[in-house]
């Protein structure tokens, strides 16, 4: 782990966020397992780092209970008109009634600070409100120096991906 990682999770700590390093994402799929006991509820936020570890299915194959609004399965019933808006809405609020809320972040800055800008505000409201445990997975990628370049991140590389695979 080099300096920037190891000061960053020192940052985090300092603010009152408990962190864990993992070394790969085999490592982090398996501590999310490990931290999720089994017939937990799980609300999920939409987060590409989270599923790049392919633990959605891990969790749910093994006995836990997610509510995920970006499922494949409620995506193509929504592209199809089968759930509408007030549905939609409906799963997210029972994403803030589960007992955990597994998300990614936008950035993390060096001083400790998560940074995030929201389409609907589904990942900001489960990581400030809801769940009581709240697991944020933070790839080596998403850590930048301060809040402005946490927001320059978010403007010209975030938001232009989601806007190629959001269409």
């Amino acid at each position: 782990m080099d300096n920037v990682i190891a000061n960053t999770l020192d940052a985090l700590e300092r603010n009152g966020i408990r962190t864990a390093y993992m070394g790969s994402t085999i490592a982090a799929r398996r501590k999310i397992l490990e931290l999720i006991p089994k017939g937990s509820t799980v609300g999920v936020g939409d987060s590409v780092t989270v599923r790049q570890l392919d633990v959605l299915d891990a969790l749910q194959e093994s006995g836990r209970v997610l509510v995920n609004l970006f499922s494949k399965e409620i995506s193509l019933a929504a592209t199809k008109g089968e759930i509408g808006r007030s549905r939609r809405r409906a799963i997210c609020d029972l994403t803030l009634a589960c007992e955990f809320f597994l998300t990614g972040t936008n950035a993390v800055t060096q001083d400790g600070k998560l940074v995030n800008t929201d389409g609907s505000g589904n990942r900001v409201a489960g990581m400030i409100f809801g769940p009581r445990k709240v697991i944020v997975v933070i790839g080596k990628n998403k850590i930048v120096k301060n809040a402005d370049e946490a927001l320059y991140r978010i403007r010209n590389i975030i938001a232009p991906q989601h806007a190629k695979t959001k269409k």
